[in-house]
């Protein structure tokens, strides 16, 4: 009795799982002003020039911003590549550069 007592004492007193929680876009900490400037030198114009349709699909519309929906989805893409699209590294777009970027991918097309 003392035992059944404490399981449900205990199993009443256990944290429910808390609900998942799906954030929406939020804004990367770069500068699309700067990602503006860097976008035409980087390896990322060859395939999508000005962000529009290349050897690459157009880094803006419906498609994109579902494929992407946010940031993090968009550096594991670069850096990991998929399909035709090789990986980027660090040392051909370093991290603050890449956010820059995404902030002025974010812009295009809006």
């Amino acid at each position: 009795c003392h035992l059944l007592s404490a399981l449900l004492i205990a199993c009443s007193a256990a944290p429910s799982a808390a609900p998942t929680v799906t954030l929406a876009r939020v804004p990367s900490d770069g500068d699309p002003e700067r990602g503006a400037q860097l976008f035409p030198a980087a390896p990322c114009s060859i395939c999508h020039p000005g962000g529009e349709e290349g050897q690459g699909p157009p880094l803006y519309g419906p498609e994109f911003d579902a494929r992407y929906p946010d940031d993090e989805s968009i550096i594991r893409q670069v850096r990991n590549g998929r399909g035709q699209m090789p990986p980027l590294g660090p040392e051909q777009v370093s991290d603050p550069d890449l956010l820059d970027i995404i902030a002025f991918v974010r812009t295009l097309h809006k």
